[in-house]
């Protein structure tokens, strides 16, 4: 039966032996609609007519009632499902049987996309979010598994995926149709337990050719590894976008899952973190004794993978915005001195700025300071007329020695030249490079990323040990250090 769509928003489907249900009272809900119909039985949407609460209801087909097996597997899937509580498990409200007879299980309505259908869509998918994703399904697992609970038939098609208003995704497992329950939770302490599972056989050969476990197809008997297993092809099938065996044969799939390697992942996916490829692997050994011991451990594994590719894009997106800042102060210097540039040119042909440099009643100032002054009254007054503009370029030869402020940069060198690394000057860097450094944090926003405070931080550092180990002209390099990053702050 394509439990799938039970719980998610699909297409309605109509048909007068459906329809009968309609409008049918049960438990305080009235069935409204039919969601999905399958071998074994139909799905329906119910709501509360007081609060208006949505419920899917599971119910069995009329002429498959009083069947004992397969009333025996209904209450099975309904007492395997109602003795997890968890969040990433679908939650049972209500199990009975109608007027006819006829079975019926409802639970929450899941509005979502299942995962098959976000395979279909979006695969090969970004390692981050396929880690969410089994971090989610084996949580859900890990719960069942503790209470005794395995599900035999996890696939894409029974894990739902749910939006919720913070904007998280959220799992849900569902189908519990094949669940078995053990009279003992089926995490395994040791390997051997594992074995000694795995060599009993089972009267039910049952599953999804495409995701069943070595054992499974084998006629074993199945314990929490081969969930786990499941688990393996679908993170499989999410990072390369294909399934690790491929077949038209049901059968041929099962023999390949029984006795065939899988390709690693890292022969299909350039850059895959050696140890996701490693894990996905583990997860798909033919023996289910060197599969991981547990969902709990899987889990684990699955998170800490999760903070090592999110602290490496921390860091890419780090340095990619370094670089990004970088460049544009690059561009800025440029922009700025060919504007520097083109000012001097046309202070010179005005003869502006050679008046402006010889007023001996000018105090003097540095380098910058000087250009800021001189170059605004050179581009404040209008152009004049053509034939003025001939006569003022034409003794250009005459004032051109007198453009460059050659004597300032010469200046500024040598005073840069006589500092000396003294106790004096030592504190005095080490105060100017503590009032940099709480400007560059205070300039941050508060969502800043941890790693750039650290750079700021570590930079600070950096010179402040440089300016106290200073030695002879090592000295002009920290002064020079400090001006860039003061003027980076502007």
């Amino acid at each position: 039966m394509a439990h799938t769509r039970a719980m998610t928003v699909g297409a309605a489907v109509t048909s007068p032996v459906h329809d009968s249900l309609i409008g049918t009272r049960l438990n305080g809900f009235v069935i409204t609609g039919v969601v999905s119909a399958g071998g074994m039985g139909v799905v329906y949407e119910a709501r509360h007519p007081l609060i208006g609460r949505r419920a899917a209801v599971k119910v069995v087909r009329p002429e498959l009632c009083g069947h004992a097996d397969l009333d025996a597997r209904f209450l099975r899937e309904a007492q395997a499902v109602s003795a997890v509580k968890h969040k990433n498990v679908v939650e049972i409200l209500d199990f009975g049987a109608l007027p006819d007879g006829a079975q019926y299980m409802m639970m929450e309505f899941l509005e979502g996309d299942t995962l098959a259908q976000v395979i279909a869509r979006d695969a090969p998918m970004r390692p981050l979010a396929a880690l969410h994703i089994c971090e989610e399904i084996v949580s859900g697992l890990s719960a069942a598994h503790q209470v005794g609970v395995v599900h035999r038939d996890l696939k894409p098609a029974n894990i739902v995926l749910l939006r919720q208003s913070s904007d998280e995704l959220s799992v849900k497992v569902l189908d519990f149709g094949l669940a078995r329950l053990l009279d003992t939770a089926p995490e395994p302490a040791t390997r051997e337990s594992v074995h000694e599972l795995s060599s009993q056989k089972s009267s039910l050969l049952a599953g999804t050719p495409e995701y069943i476990s070595p054992e499974q197809a084998s006629g074993d008997q199945v314990g929490a590894q081969g969930d786990l297993y499941a688990v393996g092809v679908m993170l499989y099938e999410m990072l390369s976008g294909r399934l690790p065996f491929r077949s038209a044969s049901p059968w041929e799939l099962m023999q390949l899952h029984r006795v065939a390697p899988p390709p690693r992942l890292s022969s299909l996916l350039a850059g895959v973190e050696p140890l996701l490829d490693d894990l996905v692997t583990q997860l798909l050994e033919k023996d289910p004794a060197e599969r991981p011991l547990g969902a709990r451990e899987v889990g684990r594994r699955l998170a800490a993978l999760t903070e090592l590719l999110s602290h490496r894009q921390l860091a890419d997106t780090v340095v990619l915005a370094r670089a990004s800042h970088l460049s544009r102060r690059r561009f800025t210097a440029r922009t700025l001195a060919g504007a520097t540039l083109a000012a001097l040119l046309v202070a010179a042909a005005w003869g502006l700025w050679p008046a402006a440099a010889s007023d001996p009643g000018e105090p003097e100032v540095p380098r910058s300071e000087a250009s800021a002054i001189h170059l605004t009254p050179a581009l404040a007054p209008a152009p004049p007329p053509a034939p003025t503009l001939v006569t003022v370029v034409a003794p250009a030869p005459v004032t051109a020695p007198r453009v460059a402020p050659r004597p300032m940069v010469s200046r500024t060198s040598s005073a840069s030249a006589r500092c000396e690394p003294t106790p004096e000057w030592k504190r005095a860097m080490r105060e100017q490079l503590d009032d940099v450094e709480k400007l560059s944090l205070a300039r941050m926003s508060d969502d800043a990323p941890p790693m750039a405070v650290a750079a700021v931080r570590l930079k600070a550092r950096g010179l402040s040990t440089a300016a106290r180990n200073a030695e002879g002209q090592q000295c002009q390099q920290v002064e020079a250090e400090l001006r860039s990053w003061r003027t980076a702050l502007r």
